[in-house]
């Protein structure tokens, strides 16, 4: 479990230190390896989309994100046009 880092502090204060590390950290990996504009939160829009774009199924983004929600998944994906209609032509 996730300890304080100050007295008076909770858990929560302590995650954000945490996850800001581990953004930073993942910021450092996209610049050492020349990938500009390359983030945390880039890398996490590019898993969901490119899960949903092979599943077809935003329960199956939703959990591999860590969401309880569909809704909370739904602002990390990107799907173009001609994904779409692709997803629409399997369908059919």
């Amino acid at each position: 479990m996730c300890q304080p880092l100050m007295d008076g502090l909770d858990s929560i204060d302590c995650h954000c230190s945490v996850t800001i590390t581990l953004q930073a950290h993942v910021t450092r990996l996209y610049q050492r390896a020349g990938i500009k504009g390359g983030s945390s939160h880039s890398g996490r829009r590019s898993f969901a989309s490119k899960v949903l774009a092979t599943t077809g199924d935003m329960e199956t983004v939703a959990q591999l994100l860590g969401h309880t929600s569909i809704d909370c998944s739904q602002r990390y994906v990107d799907v173009d046009q001609a994904t779409l209609e692709a997803m629409f032509a399997e369908a059919l």
